[in-house]
Order: C-alpha cells, then sequence, then structure tokens
C-alpha cells in the first residue's frame, strides 16, 4: 500500500494520490487554508465509516439481503489541547431494502468485534456509538 501526497499551489493544500484516485486535503482555515479538501481529522473519520461500511455491506451481501440504498454519518467531538484527539464519536449508518434487522444487528457487531481495523485503532481514545436506521424516512 503506497500513496504520495503533493503539496498544491497553496500553502496548505494537498493532493493525496493511490495511482488510481486523488483526494483533495488542506489544512485549517486558521493556518490560512481553504476550504478546498478534507482535512485530516476528517479522513480519520471517513476511513471510519467506510471501513465499516465495507464489512457491513458485504455481511448483508453474503446473507442474501436487498439493499437500495445506504449512507453513512459521522459526528465526532474532540478533546481539548494537543493532541486534540477525538473523545466521542457517533457512527450513524442508514440502511434501504429488503434488510432483516437482526441481520444488521449481527453484521454491525461483527464489523466492531472483529473486522473493521480503523475502528479497532480509534478505539482505545474514543468512546465510539454506533446506531442504524433501517427505511428511515427523512
Amino acid at each position: 500500500m503506497e500513496i504520495t501526497l503533493t503539496r498544491n499551489t497553496a500553502q496548505f493544500e494537498f493532493i493525496a494520490t493511490n495511482n488510481q484516485a486523488e483526494l483533495p486535503i488542506c489544512a485549517a482555515p486558521s493556518l490560512g487554508a481553504t476550504q478546498n479538501g478534507f482535512r485530516p481529522m476528517e479522513l480519520l473519520l471517513v476511513g471510519l465509516a467506510s471501513c465499516m461500511s465495507i464489512d457491513v455491506l458485504n455481511i448483508l451481501y453474503k446473507q442474501r439481503q436487498t439493499i437500495t440504498k445506504y449512507e453513512v454519518k459521522v459526528n465526532a467531538t474532540r478533546k481539548d489541547g494537543e493532541p486534540s484527539l477525538f473523545d466521542k464519536i457517533t457512527v450513524s449508518l442508514y440502511v434501504w431494502g429488503k434488510v432483516n434487522d437482526i441481520k444488521i444487528d449481527k453484521a454491525l457487531k461483527l464489523t466492531k468485534e472483529k473486522y473493521c481495523s480503523v475502528y479497532h485503532i480509534l478505539k482505545p481514545t474514543a468512546q465510539i456509538n454506533t446506531q442504524y436506521f433501517l427505511n428511515h424516512e427523512d
């Protein structure tokens, strides 16, 4: 696994590449950066949401569940001071389709206990709460 991070034209803007895709990254506005990318701590939350999603969806597909729409929202707070680690993270999964509640519970439990590496990286320093909503109406 290899990524390359290259500074863009601005002082605190970067492009991360993995030979397949590009991802814009920037620093906080307090450093004079624009909002033209993800900030590093946001990328950790993206990693958590996507890692858990790959696991949950893979398990549900193997259980022959029909998913018509899927979305994850992550909310987090950080501790004061340096380093400013996450202290609370809430991961909310929204699943639409013909899906059994028991199977979502099992998939979510397996990703937290066994499969999601990012979850296990963040777990020692943050309280991570998960919840799901099945066929949630907006």
